[in-house]
């Protein structure tokens, strides 16, 4: 849509305000388990509705930090939502994360005392998220998150398995005081999926169980993965696995350092030694029992653990959130003012100029009509050569002059008098061809002044998106602009006129007594009917200074003023009675905007192009940090007995 002047959007003054207009939902309440349902909902669904708006417009995100958008989703649709309405009474789940060749999957094994999840020592081999548990207590949990499946483990073998899916091995049961356990493929794997599917594990964990080594502790993607994981779950088992006397040091830094970036976790540190020639597989269960005795006690404090690892949650995650929406919106407000500077850009260099092109108030095809209708009606009996006056404007004019005796006063070579309307369309054509060269050149050099005097990501990007348009060049302009101008002006001025000319005959024809009139105050001279009939038409349809001149050719205003005065002054008042019909003031409406539309209809070569990169962001607003602390509010009053 072409920017319209007046209409550009207004923006808050308060940088950080909630958007103006924003959608309240109403909840039952006040308070209680309904209206904490309800809550979490609605702002699951707003992060949902920002999620795909950053991904539908990346260029506009791609410097924000947006993960806290799918922290917020992960803690409310998968976390929050199930657990309040299952009462927290859903089993205790712990998953098992960590790098490459840590032992997880050897861990877990141990833990049941069979292999029931395939381990290597040279590559990553867990692919997919592997649940140990009853089928009973599995099956729980994985209807409590729709998007998931649980399945048996022979799926595996199938290359296109489900990565929204718990796989459950026969046999992998574990005893009723254990919580449910989610073995993970590893966290630093080169296969995206495989870190992908270790994240989806984050939707029912409990709590973490963090496998690392002496190499891995400290590993980068590691980190990454525990920032995400430490927001959504309060508890975390770290084991330091196949440890040996030497890694004491590095036992101590992994003690120090991840209590200094995760300070508000509750954890617990196992060290597990080293060791060769592990029988069938798996340690021995004297070195897993401190290990089992802390999940014996997180599945004995079950609704405790749940209700404290999404109140942490909530103030982690949904801290995290509050500052990735409260970017988004202002984003949101920014990329408002860049559409709007580049309309407002439009407008000035582009629209404006060409709807003040001085042609669109010389209607001298209007004109014309007037001649060709009231010339032959207006001449008396003695001569009907006023009839046979051409089409054009112009012609008609250089003929009604030639049979006056002022032949010599014309201007111009041979006494020819300039077809007005291709003077006019000539002069307006040139002055169109070189505003769309001006306007071009226009935009790229204000979005290039934007985007290197504010350096904003935003007006640098967008500079980027503009110049690697194909925008039509100065040379293509000028003959695409003429040929435009030629066949709209057939399909969309000349009905305008034949209209005209038509409701002019029929008000002749039912005023008859105006053309009476008319007739009465004529000489019966035949051209000097002619030029009645074109002082006619100037009096009532052009205003422009200048205009007189201008229709008749070469013609002085003095010599103008000389020939009017040749008519009688009541012609002169019959035509500005003429001129005040709605229907001529109408046919002039029509053509000027019917001219303005031939010439802005050019201007979208521009416009539409970089219009397609001004595609406006339209997210509900939401005050989400206020949402996220009542949330609070309501987990407190529901759960306070658990907290």
């Amino acid at each position: 849509m072409k920017p319209q002047p007046g209409l550009l959007p207004a923006f808050a003054a308060e940088e950080d305000a909630p958007e103006r207009g924003a959608e309240l939902p109403s909840f039952p309440g006040p308070g209680g388990r309904e209206e904490l349902l309800g809550r979490a909902d609605d702002l699951a669904r707003w992060v949902e509705v920002a999620i795909a708006t950053a991904k539908g417009a990346p260029a506009r995100f791609a410097d924000l930090d947006l993960t806290g958008l799918e922290l917020g989703l992960l803690l409310l649709r998968d976390r929050l939502l199930p657990e309040a309405r299952a009462d927290l009474e859903l089993p205790v789940v712990g998953v098992f994360c960590g790098g490459t060749n840590v032992g997880k999957s050897t861990l877990v094994n141990s833990l049941v005392g069979e292999v029931v999840t395939e381990s290597g020592s040279t590559a990553s081999k867990t692919k997919r998220l592997i649940g140990i548990g009853s089928p009973e207590r599995l099956r729980q949990v994985v209807q409590a998150h729709p998007a998931f499946a649980l399945l048996p483990a022979s799926e595996l073998k199938n290359p296109d398995t489900r990565r929204h899916a718990v796989y459950r091995p026969e046999h992998a049961d574990l005893p009723g005081d254990l919580p449910v356990l989610l073995d993970t493929p590893d966290i630093d794997s080169s296969d995206t999926r495989c870190r992908d599917a270790t994240r989806y594990g984050l939707a029912m964990a409990d709590f973490v169980v963090w496998v690392t080594t002496q190499q891995k502790y400290k590993d980068e993607s590691g980190i990454k993965f525990l920032n995400e994981a430490m927001a959504l779950a309060r508890c975390r088992f770290d084991v330091f696995n196949q440890a040996l006397p030497r890694h004491a040091e590095a036992l101590e830094d992994m003690m120090r350092d991840y209590g200094e970036r995760w300070p508000e976790n509750e954890r617990a540190i196992f060290r597990i030694a080293e060791r060769t020639g592990i029988t069938d597989g798996l340690l021995p269960p004297a070195d897993l029992d401190p290990l089992r005795e802390k999940l014996r006690e997180a599945q004995a404090d079950r609704r405790r653990l749940k209700g404290q690892a999404i109140r942490h949650g909530l103030a982690q995650a949904g801290n995290r959130l509050g500052q990735a929406a409260k970017a988004m919106v202002r984003r949101q407000r920014e990329w408002r003012r860049v559409i709007a500077s580049m309309n407002q850009r439009f407008e000035a260099s582009l629209f404006d100029p060409l709807r003040r092109l001085p042609g669109h108030e010389a209607p001298f095809e209007l004109q014309a009509a007037i001649m060709r209708v009231l010339g032959p009606r207006i001449q008396t009996p003695v001569s009907d050569l006023v009839s046979q006056i051409n089409r054009s404007a112009g012609e008609a004019l250089s003929w009604t002059l030639s049979k006056l005796p002022f032949g010599g006063w014309l201007g111009g070579a041979g006494g020819e008098t300039p077809d007005p309307v291709d003077r006019r369309d000539q002069a307006d054509l040139r002055q169109a061809r070189q505003v769309l060269e001006d306007a071009r050149f226009d935009l790229l050099e204000f979005a290039r002044g934007k985007a290197e005097g504010s350096g904003h990501p935003l007006w640098v990007k967008f500079h980027q998106e503009l110049k690697a348009l194909d925008l039509p060049t100065p040379e293509s302009l000028g003959g695409r602009l003429d040929a435009h101008f030629r066949e709209s002006s057939q399909r969309m001025l000349l009905p305008v006129i034949v209209k005209f000319e038509s409701e002019l005959e029929r008000f002749c024809d039912d005023n008859p007594s105006l053309i009476t009139a008319m007739k009465a105050v004529v000489p019966g001279f035949s051209a000097l009917a002619g030029l009645a009939a074109a002082i006619l038409s100037i009096h009532t349809l052009t205003i422009l200074p200048g205009a007189s001149e201008y229709i008749l050719g070469g013609l002085a205003l003095p010599v103008f003023e000389h020939l009017k005065g040749l008519l009688p002054e009541n012609l002169l008042k019959l035509s500005e009675s003429l001129a005040n019909e709605p229907f001529i003031q109408k046919a002039r409406e029509d053509f000027g905007k019917t001219r303005r539309a031939i010439f802005l209809t050019a201007a979208d070569w521009l416009y539409q192009p970089v219009g397609r990169l001004l595609t406006p962001i339209d997210l509900r607003g939401k005050d989400v940090a206020l949402e996220v602390t009542r949330l609070q509010d309501l987990w407190k009053e529901v759960f306070g007995d658990v907290l």
